[in-house]
């Protein structure tokens, strides 16, 4: 009896050792679920969780502060229509690539939808037999860095004083252009400009006057040419200008005679005690035209040197 009873007390005990440990196993669950939910929610960068037909079944913090909607709206809504706006996936949506290879994949663009440049990261989910259940998205507003990075390019590639290119800018973006015409069939100019002077003017007036007439001979070739056309400021006192072809502007003699027009009309405006004056050289270069961009810039460049030479003879005679 005594050893029945013992039996029962040892069976209690274990029984009662049991569900102790089984209340605590089920309490640390709880910690354990909880600490995920609020690491979770501290994660900076957006996550939500997708099942195979792209529907949101988890959302962190930031990503409902990115989308601008709470968790429950989120539920069970399209993440393409959250993230992108649209009724179906876009062409570069990672998701579509990890749910066919089953492998991550990842990608940069520029969101309209909500006005930010995002790094998108799509991860697979898989459940015990290596079938892929959706996706995690890692989103990461990388807007800061874009923008800092196409400022330092702008500051490569642009002059300060003028706000013009600068030589790498238009050695950059003219093989770029030329390209782009030969596709087109179109011819285009290439324009080398040396402001007259300028050495007088910085000897006698100061650099200060001669920065103003940098600026000033900026916004000539501003408004002589079009947007599209690539001007810059190569040099000290050097420009160059490629120019489209466009019909019905006419050739070289046309172009000539438009920045005289340009000039002309700045220096009567202007309350400087000088004119402004440039020595142009000016090489088209038809649709078929594969000659680098340095061997047309020097030619233009040499019948730049010519009219400068021919004018100071002209002036010379005088």
């Amino acid at each position: 009896m005594l050893l029945i009873f013992g039996s029962f007390i040892a069976l209690g005990l274990v029984i009662s050792l049991l569900i102790s440990r089984q209340t605590q196993m089920q309490a640390l669950i709880v910690q354990a679920k909880k600490d995920w939910e609020e690491t979770f929610d501290i994660i900076n960068d957006a996550i939500t969780i997708h099942d195979k037909d792209f529907n949101i079944i988890r959302a962190n913090k930031a990503a409902t502060e990115m989308l601008g909607a709470s968790f429950q709206s989120l539920l069970s809504k399209k993440c393409y229509t959250s993230y992108h706006g649209t009724d179906h996936p876009p062409e570069t949506c990672p998701s579509c690539r990890t749910l066919a290879t089953g492998v991550p994949s990842v990608t940069e663009t520029f969101e309209a939808n909500l006005n930010k440049h995002l790094e998108i990261k799509a991860l697979p989910r898989f459940d015990g037999t290596k079938q892929i259940l959706g996706v995690v998205h890692v989103v990461r507003d990388i807007s800061k860095r874009v923008e800092a990075e196409e400022e330092l390019r702008s500051l490569s590639l642009t002059d300060d004083l003028t706000g013009l290119y600068n030589r790498r800018g238009f050695m950059t973006l003219a093989g770029q252009q030329q390209k782009l015409a030969l596709r087109m069939k179109k011819g285009f100019y290439i324009l080398f400009a040396d402001l007259d002077g300028l050495k007088d003017i910085n000897d006698s007036m100061g650099h200060s006057e001669g920065c103003h007439a940098l600026f000033g001979t900026s916004v000539i070739l501003r408004e002589c040419f079009r947007e599209s056309d690539i001007i810059s400021r190569i040099g000290g006192d050097e420009f160059a200008i490629l120019s489209v072809e466009n019909n019905g502007e006419g050739g070289a003699e046309a172009i000539s005679a438009r920045l005289q027009k340009k000039t002309d009309e700045y220096n009567e405006r202007s309350s400087c005690r000088y004119r402004l004056s440039l020595s142009i050289g000016i090489v088209y270069c038809g649709p078929d035209c594969r000659r680098p961009i340095t061997d047309l810039l020097h030619e233009a460049d040499q019948l730049m040197y010519e009219q400068k030479r021919a004018r100071k003879k002209q002036h010379v005679g005088k």
